[in-house]
């Protein structure tokens, strides 16, 4: 019985044009995918764990962060050890192996890539109408509404990978539209935020506010403030590693594919990947309760490390 894998002709010409590039720079993806994996999976794991003993972070914000924590461990545990045979089959030429991992590494990272980019949107817009409902935003957004509002937009990631199945370049196409609005509109949000917190220290706060508990209403801007910039910088991060995927899909679609455009875009893929990776650190570094939890987690295994020894 014969159990090669046969190529599409789509695959085995983009096998073709990495070849003609030096192993030695697939070889350092290699390396890098095997530090991604460790950081994500490690990361993310305890992320989640974290986010569930937490018991001071509003329940829907938690929600929004397990979704985006949930995405990046999936990416660090199934996505990148696929990209990393990908990469292998291309060092030691194994084309089979090659276009035996190039559908289902494209397809789960289609799911994984928008299930991380929406959520971040998610959050911007969430930030957004804290700052435009205040005291009604509790009331408002409820759990309920942001689950729902995440398991379409899973739905949607495994449309989107369907449609990938079913035709690359409009799913590209899809993809880059898709890229676009969402960055537009964490940018949008992002940027009303800044002007109406710039507005608020500018001019003085109504009587009428003031006489609905200064000191509360203060604390909680302050802790909106913080919160806030704690996601634009995790936007900010996503983008600067989004932003080159969809510099190579632009190049792709005006010069066709090549040898150099698909190099380009296999570079700027492998920069997605990194992304999965660097989320759990700014948690840590920025989210005070997540931080805690995380230190309490190793200062329990460090004691119980003693009582064993």
């Amino acid at each position: 019985m014969n159990n090669t894998i046969i190529c599409s002709l789509p695959d085995l010409m983009r096998y073709s044009f990495l070849q003609e590039f030096s192993k030695n720079i697939f070889s350092f993806i290699c390396v890098l995918d095997v530090l991604v994996f460790l950081a994500a999976s490690i990361g993310n794991t305890l992320t989640l764990v974290a986010l569930r003993r937490s018991q001071s972070i509003h329940p829907p914000s938690k929600a929004l962060f397990c979704s985006l924590a949930l995405s990046d461990l999936c990416v660090g545990l199934v996505v990148v050890p696929l990209h990393f045979g990908l990469m292998l089959a291309t060092i030691v030429e194994v084309p089979s192996l090659y276009c035996a991992l190039v559908s289902p590494t494209t397809v789960i990272a289609f799911v994984m890539a928008s299930v991380s980019l929406m959520p971040t949107t998610a959050i911007a817009v969430d930030r957004y109408l804290a700052f435009c409902l205040k005291l009604r935003y509790k009331d408002l957004v409820r759990v309920k509404r942001v689950v729902l509002v995440l398991a379409l937009e899973w739905l949607i990631g495994i449309l989107w990978a369907g449609l990938w199945v079913h035709s690359r370049s409009a799913s590209h196409t899809v993809g880059a539209l898709a890229n676009r609005l969402c960055t537009m509109t964490n940018f949008v949000c992002y940027l009303k935020i800044f002007f109406g917190l710039k507005q608020r220290r500018t001019f003085p706060i109504p009587v009428q506010s003031q006489l609905e508990s200064n000191q509360i209403m203060f604390f909680n801007i302050l802790i909106y403030k913080k919160s806030a910039k704690n996601m634009f910088i995790i936007y900010s991060i996503m983008l600067f590693c989004y932003v080159p995927y969809s510099l190579a899909l632009a190049l792709q679609f005006a010069y066709g594919v090549n040898s150099s455009t698909f190099f380009i875009l296999s570079i700027s893929y492998t920069i997605i990947l990194v992304n999965s990776s660097l989320n759990p650190f700014v948690y840590f570094w920025r989210i005070r309760e997540i931080r805690g939890q995380v230190l309490e987690m190793f200062k329990k295994l460090k004691s119980h490390g003693h009582i064993n020894s």
